[in-house]
């Protein structure tokens, strides 16, 4: 045995002492990692029948999955796994055309959505359309209703067609004693001689400038263009004198003489009387109505009555005189 001292060049550590015929060095053959992915799924080509199964497949495509039968399954004549067809996604395809279909439909549906609000709206337009024609109908209707029973009446309550006759309707005691008017106007004429007590209505003239009579029979009527009850000139008041047997207010006035009393309440209260001067009957067409409302003595406030008196005119309801009175304030 050698004494020599064994140092970091020997021989032995250098490894030329032994196995020196060897000289191919071992080399490592590389290993390719695999994953689960890698193994269960392909390309989305066909697999090629000379690809190894043990090779790698690596893609940055988006994977399908393949149906795969078990070995014991397969057929022995059947083709290798080139002959495998990838699986569709179905569910990915369903997704794609929702994803198309919706917007289609949403825009579908606004539309049907707004059709019918706009139906909606004209619908309702419509109606009340409707209904404001239907009222402003009746309205008219009304009005022209209006129109001719002031045409018959007067100012609603006087008559200026004659052909239409006088109301014989009695106002009630309670109607009379409530009536009112304003303080300075005429409200009640009273003639003690023929026990005379009648509500006295505003009125006018007519188209033909013809004065107006009161609608009933038991009123009597003050000419509003003539003097209020103490001014001077003259107060027109005129009135039925009846309607066949029915008898009004002023049938009787021709029974009146000379300092017969006429008393005119205003609406006030205040009371003013009258002295009769004197009572004529003329012809309808000899009534001259500016004579009317002068007083009989132009130094003292007038009043003057004026009814219907003589034959009926054929036709009408009218008669073919008057009576005219007329009085001065004492």
């Amino acid at each position: 045995m050698s004494d020599a001292r064994l140092t970091l060049d020997n021989q032995v550590f250098a490894g030329t002492l032994r196995y020196k015929r060897r000289s191919v060095s071992y080399v490592p053959r590389p290993v390719q990692s695999r994953t689960i992915q890698d193994i269960a799924t392909v390309r989305r080509q066909p697999l090629s029948p000379k690809a190894s199964h043990k090779t790698s497949v690596k893609t940055s495509a988006p994977r399908q999955y393949m149906d795969v039968k078990p070995k014991h399954m397969r057929h022995h004549g059947a083709q290798p796994a080139a002959t495998i067809q990838p699986r569709q996604d179905v569910y990915a395809t369903k997704r794609a055309r929702g994803k198309k279909r919706r917007p289609l439909r949403a825009l579908l549906r606004k539309q049907t959505i707004m059709y019918f609000a706009a139906a909606v709206v004209f619908g309702f337009g419509l109606y009340v359309s409707l209904g404001g024609f239907i009222a402003n109908k009746q309205v008219a209707v009304q009005v022209k209703t209006l129109q001719n029973k002031a045409q018959v009446k007067g100012d609603a309550t006087g008559s200026t067609d004659e052909t239409v006759p006088p109301s014989t309707e009695k106002p009630s005691a309670a109607t009379i004693r409530n009536y009112a008017v304003s303080p300075l106007r005429p409200r009640y004429v009273d003639i003690p001689k023929l026990k005379v007590h009648a509500r006295v209505l505003p009125m006018g003239v007519d188209r033909k400038n013809e004065l107006q009579a009161p609608y009933g029979i038991y009123d009597a009527g003050w000419y509003n263009g003539s003097s209020q009850p103490g001014e001077n000139g003259a107060m027109l008041i005129d009135g039925h004198s009846g309607i066949g047997a029915t008898r009004g207010i002023f049938h009787d006035l021709t029974k009146l003489s000379g300092g017969d009393d006429i008393s005119v309440k205003r609406g006030d209260g205040q009371v003013f009387t009258y002295k009769v001067v004197d009572v004529k009957v003329v012809d309808k067409e000899q009534v001259d109505m500016g004579s009317m409302i002068v007083s009989a003595d132009t130094a003292k406030p007038g009043l003057t009555l004026i009814t219907c008196a003589g034959s009926q005119v054929p036709g009408t309801f009218s008669l073919k005189q008057r009576v005219l009175v007329r009085a001065v304030m004492q």
